[in-house]
This record gives structure tokens, sequence and C-alpha cells, in this order.
């Protein structure tokens, strides 16, 4: 009888008889191998005995250690084709349906608590990994040509989708994050031509769900129709569906809806005539703003832009509280103020607020913040609107009670009414991708509402 030995085959006895001459277990050795393969390979065994005898030390070791090798080799396939079959599955939800899909790469998790007071590095850095992986920032790629879901190769089986963010594990989101939110999301869809599919929506919370259904986000995803039935107001809080334009025209809509939603909270007395232009004057400054100077052609956002801006509102009706956010994508007051007409009026004080030392990119952010401020207020005798900054001060002055906030790339300013602190800055080493204004007033008593 010819028998044909593997060098492979005479490594892997030789590698289990050392094994057993040293005490370890040998799964290729005539012990482990069971009575029935020895019976049937007996001649084998005993020829391979045979070639062992005659075989040098040197060459021993050699064909052993290639036997380990092998091995290991293997060993490295059988996990490599395990982890493959370990795919994860997710639902899919878009205006075509919801369907089952696997995920190439492992998603990234916004923080349980997305809110830019509370929580500000944490939601800064998830608007950042979100702007960087959305597939529709790459300037080498046509967005027309992207699809979020790829279909099987074969046509056969599973759509898949490269990654997304998984918004089930947020447990509370603020309006203003709920509003840069719904602005990415409009400017993918304007961009490729449909917005990513949101993932897991039966995972979501119930506080995440109202909030950005009543601000439309499903309406920008296509799904309200479908999700409609989920949705349940608690009367304790609502918010404005999100308006969104491109130049200062949308302020009588968006004011019209403000005042419709500050009667939530003065239960149909409306606002005292005072307020109300304070208000609008507010918001046509800030649109205005945008419309003028927040895209101009020559700055580079560092993702592609659509030229908008967003506005919308929340009432609490149990704290009494009005919260108005507007919100662009565009050129930022750190980068603009410089280019303004009236800049050399607050040299000094950006020179006195900014910092010698600086840690990052950002660090100075705030002084062009409050700068602008100043600018805003001083009297230069100059044909300049400055940033509609004294308009939104003056809505809080008149409610007495309430907060602006202005968050601009990586800066932030504050201004409380009738604070004795002034304006309070913080400077972050993340851009929040814009210009985030916020008001948060609690709204006075209207004094003419017993005369109607």
């Amino acid at each position: 009888m010819v028998v044909l030995i593997s060098n492979y085959e005479l490594g892997r006895f030789l590698w289990c008889e050392s094994a057993l001459e040293r005490g370890l277990n040998a799964p290729f050795s005539r012990i482990a191998i069971g009575e029935s393969f020895q019976r049937a390979y007996r001649p084998v065994l005993n020829l391979l005995e045979r070639l062992m005898r005659r075989l040098t030390i040197s060459l021993r070791k050699w064909f052993a250690a290639r036997a380990r090798n092998e091995a290991k080799k293997k060993s490295v396939v059988r996990r490599r084709s395990s982890s493959r079959t370990r795919k994860l599955i997710v639902q899919a939800w878009s205006g075509a349906g919801v369907e089952d899909v696997f995920v190439k790469r492992q998603p990234w998790r916004p923080p349980a608590v997305l809110c830019f007071d509370h929580n500000t590095e944490d939601t800064l850095k998830f608007f950042e990994d979100w702007r960087l992986k959305s597939a529709a920032v790459k300037s080498s790629v046509s967005p027309k040509r992207l699809s979020w879901l790829t279909e099987p190769r074969n046509g056969r089986g599973m759509k898949s989708i490269e990654t997304y963010a998984d918004y089930a594990g947020i447990e509370t989101i603020s309006t203003a994050a709920a509003v840069v939110i719904a602005a990415d999301y409009e400017r993918l869809a304007a961009l490729v031509g449909s917005a990513p599919p949101t993932i897991n929506l039966h995972l979501w919370s119930d506080p995440v769900f109202k909030k950005l259904f009543e601000l439309g986000f499903f309406e920008i995803v296509g799904l309200t129709e479908r999700v409609s039935d989920r949705y349940h107001d608690n009367g304790k809080a609502r918010t404005m569906q999100i308006l969104s334009g491109t130049n200062a025209e949308g302020n009588k809509v968006a004011s019209e809806h403000l005042l419709a939603l500050s009667a939530l909270i003065t239960e149909g007395r409306g606002l005292s005539d005072e307020v109300s232009f304070a208000l609008n004057s507010a918001l046509d400054e800030a649109m205005i703003n945008v419309a003028r100077h927040a895209y101009p052609e020559d700055h580079n956002t560092g993702y592609r832009h659509i030229g908008k801006w967003w506005v919308t509102a929340e009432a609490d009706r149990l704290a009494k509280t009005l919260t108005i956010v507007i919100y662009d994508q565009g050129a930022t007051i750190p980068f603009t103020l410089p280019r303004r007409k009236a800049f050399h009026a607050v040299v000094d004080s950006i020179t006195r607020l900014v910092s010698p030392g600086s840690t990052h990119e950002f660090d100075n952010d705030s002084a062009y913040i409050a700068a602008a401020m100043d600018l805003g207020t001083s009297q230069t005798g100059q044909p300049f609107r400055g940033y509609g900054i004294p308009q939104m001060k003056d809505l809080i002055d008149i409610c007495g009670k309430g907060r602006l906030s202005i968050f601009s790339r990586g800066g932030r300013c504050e201004y409380e009414a009738r604070s004795n602190w002034g304006i309070r800055r913080s400077s972050f080493s993340r851009s929040i991708g814009g210009t985030l204004i916020e008001w948060v007033i609690e709204l006075p008593e209207n004094p003419n509402a017993n005369s109607q």
C-alpha cells in the first residue's frame, strides 16, 4: 500500500507527540482522534511513527513549528467568519416604509442629555461627529449620487447601511438641540434627494419622539402619517413646527405662529403691545442678519450648506416660559465681525477680552460675540444695523425675567434680564456649526387683558 503524507500532516503529528511529552492537550494525537479513527488509519499512524524515528531533531522542530503556524491561520479564519455572521440588524424607517437592514460599522451614540446648556461638550462633540460622518459633506462625491441604503450585490438578501446615529439612547433633548438635528436632516435631504432613514424609531423615548414630532422632524423625513398614532399631547409643553427660509420675508409667518403659541401660556389673553413689538423686532433683526451676512460666497463652512435659517419655539405652560430658537449654518460672528465697516469701533473691546494664551482654535470666539453686542449698542453714527442684538436684549429686559444666549462657532455669550454680572462668556474647542440664538422669556401679564 502506498500512502502519501503531506508535510503539514507529518508536522501536525510531530506537534501532537511533542505536546504529549510535555503533558499538554494534543487534539490531533492518537489519543484524541478516537478508537475508530485509530483502527482505520493504523497503517498511516505506523508509517508516521517510523518516519518520525528517522527525522533529525532540527527537522522535527521545523515540521512542528510549521504545523503550529498553519493551525493558527485556520483559527483566525474561523474567528473572522464567525464575526461576519454576527450582523447588527436594525429597523430603517423612511418614506418608502419600514425594513430590516444590517449595519456595516458600529453606530455612534449621542449623550443621554442632548442639550447645549446642561451638557455642552458632549452635545457639541455629537454634532461635530454627525457632520463629519454624514456622507453628503464629502466634497469629492456628488451628493446626488449618494444613497443611504445599499442594495445587496446579488440582488437578494438584506440591504445595508454604513452607520447611523442611535437616538434610542437619548433621554432628554432641548429645543435648541432638536432644531440643529432637524436643520441638518433638511440640509441632507436637499443635497442628496432624501433624508437619512430614522433607525429603530420604536425604541425612541416618548419625550424625544414628542419633541421631534411637534417640531416637524418627521415631516422632513417623510414619516408624519406613519407615526402620527404614537403622538400624545401631555398638555405641559408644546413645540412650534419649525420654519425655514432664505430671506427675511418669513418674519410675518413666524410672528403669527409665535403669537398663537404664546396664547397657550397666557390662556388666550395674548401679549402686551410692548412685548409683541419687541418680539417682532428681535425676530426681524435676526432674520435680516442671516439673510444679509450669514452665507457669503467666499466663506467655506467645511461642509455643504443650503443657505437657510430655521426658527421654532416652545411654550411651557407650567413654567410660564416661551423659548425661541433661531439657527443658521453659515458664517459665524467671529468670522463676519472683522469684515464689518464699523469693526474699528470695537477693536479696543476685543483686545481687552482676548486671552493672551489661547488653548484652542475657538478660544477667543466669545470675545467677538461680546464685542458684537457692544457694537450694536455703540453710537457710531454710521449706517450700520449691527447684529440686531439690542432688540434681542430689549425683549429680555421688557419681559423682566429671561435669558438671551448667542452661540456662534465655538463661543457663547449669555445675557440675563436685570442682572448685575452683565454678559457671561464661555468658549469651547468644538464649533456648533453656525450661529444659534435662543431666548428664554417669562411672559408678563397683559395689562390690557381685563379691558378687552
